[in-house]
């Protein structure tokens, strides 16, 4: 599962060319061989003038492990009001952030934390979390994880997304549904289907032939991993796309023959 780092040397401008791409992707219908949460596809078709996220079911597919732990979690609570970001090799420090502090919106943590290994400041802890504010930092935490530590690097790709397919075009997707045209679904092909929304352009090939009818019937005999493979031929990936093996545009003709 792929995310934003809070602190990269990239610059901003490439985000948003990932983002270009991702949309032209879409527009034209390709399955990318990528894996984002849905928290990505939920910042795509929000409206960039909403407020951010703040509910701890959306990190639930990305981050199961917290998502579990700071909802099941019970006191006394062991964790105070903080968001700590690990940085790597060559620093390998971690820079703790008081959630409670209140940042604007032209705030950036990768500019905040810059200025905080530049001057050696490894930040400060927040107060600690009690029965009455656990709902409090729950919301905070996710606006930290998926909003305030990657602003720059995600309204980056945001804006690249939304400069070809913006916000008003796409309000009437689901997250859920933006991820099957990104990603494609997780489904083992159906050979019967297949061969139903197959096409055979020219004179060259009857769908009943003898070649044929033997090609289709040893592809029913395939496991589902060289189906797989069979599918990442045809497509350019082993996913199915949304709609199905209908979607696939699957056209068999004789080599050389004129399109």
């Amino acid at each position: 599962m792929a995310w934003f780092s809070p602190y990269t040397l990239q610059p901003v401008y490439k985000y948003e060319i990932f983002g270009l791409l991702l949309a032209l992707s879409v527009h034209n219908g390709f399955i990318l061989p990528v894996r984002f949460p849905l928290a990505l596809y939920r910042a795509l078709l929000r409206d960039p003038t909403s407020a951010p996220p703040a509910e701890l079911s959306w990190i639930a597919d990305g981050w199961p492990e917290r998502a579990r732990y700071y909802d099941d979690c019970e006191e006394p609570y062991n964790f105070d009001f903080d968001f700590t970001i690990d940085i790597g090799r060559p620093f390998n420090k971690s820079i703790t952030f008081d959630m409670t502090i209140a940042r604007d919106d032209k705030w950036s943590c990768r500019d905040a934390i810059t200025h905080a290994l530049k001057e050696d400041e490894l930040g400060g802890s927040g107060p600690p979390v009690t029965h009455a504010s656990i709902e409090a930092f729950r919301q905070s935490y996710v606006q930290w994880l998926l909003d305030i530590s990657v602003r720059d690097a995600l309204r980056a790709f945001v804006r690249g997304f939304q400069s070809l397919l913006s916000f008003h075009e796409l309000h009437c997707l689901q997250p859920e549904a933006l991820r099957l045209l990104v990603e494609g679904a997780e489904k083992e092909l159906d050979v019967d289907r297949l061969q139903r929304w197959t096409t055979y352009p020219g004179p060259e090939f009857d769908p009943h032939s003898q070649t044929l009818e033997l090609f289709w019937d040893a592809a029913r005999t395939w496991d589902s991993d060289y189906k797989k493979k069979f599918l990442k031929f045809i497509t350019g990936s082993d996913r199915m796309p949304m709609q199905g093996e209908q979607g696939i545009d699957f056209k068999i003709q004789r080599s050389g023959a004129a399109r």
